[in-house]
Parts: C-alpha cells; structure tokens; sequence
C-alpha cells in the first residue's frame, strides 16, 4: 500500500505548497490512510514535506469534512478509495461543483 500512495504523491505532486481544494483534499485523506496504518504523525509529514502540526490539522479536517458530508471533499478523493480501499466509482462520475 505504502507504493501506491508514494506513486499518487509524485504522480499528484502532493508535496508541492499548492493551496488548490483538490490537492488539499487528496492531501487530507492520505493523512488519514497512513495514520489508520500506523504510521507517526512525524513519518507522515516527512512524506508530504510537512510539519506534524500540518498532519494534525489536515486529520482534524478530515473528520469535519466526514461529519457534514463535504460533496467535494468525497468527489476528490472518489479516485483515491477506489485504489487504494477498492470503492467502486460510480457510473459517470464526474467532479462537479455546482451538482
């Protein structure tokens, strides 16, 4: 699993300073992947050329993100759980934000 979510980072560029919603969100679930499997918040930042506190904040958002239902938060990250947690993607997905 470790490879898979180290190609998405290069592939993605996740380490890069971009603010862009996407990445963000792709940041955010990542996070909480590594964490679920063990990993310290330290050896995650240093991942994502982060510092621990980035890590934190990002898990922090996370479960607000899972407690109101972010819409875009889920669309951006739909590729992601179907790689690495087998989520199937539904039929025409397409990230929309006015839908």
């Amino acid at each position: 699993m470790i490879e898979s979510i180290l190609n998405l980072i290069k592939e993605d560029n996740l380490v890069s300073r971009s603010r862009k919603r996407e990445l963000v969100h792709k940041r955010i679930y990542l996070y909480v992947i590594l964490r679920k499997n063990g990993y310290t918040l330290k050896e995650i930042g240093e991942l994502f050329q982060r510092s621990h506190a980035t890590v934190i904040h990002g898990i922090n958002n996370y479960k607000t993100f899972k407690k109101t239902g972010d819409s875009l938060f889920e669309a951006d990250t739909v590729p992601y759980k179907a790689l690495l947690e087998g989520y199937n993607i539904p039929e025409g997905f397409k990230r929309d934000i006015f839908e």
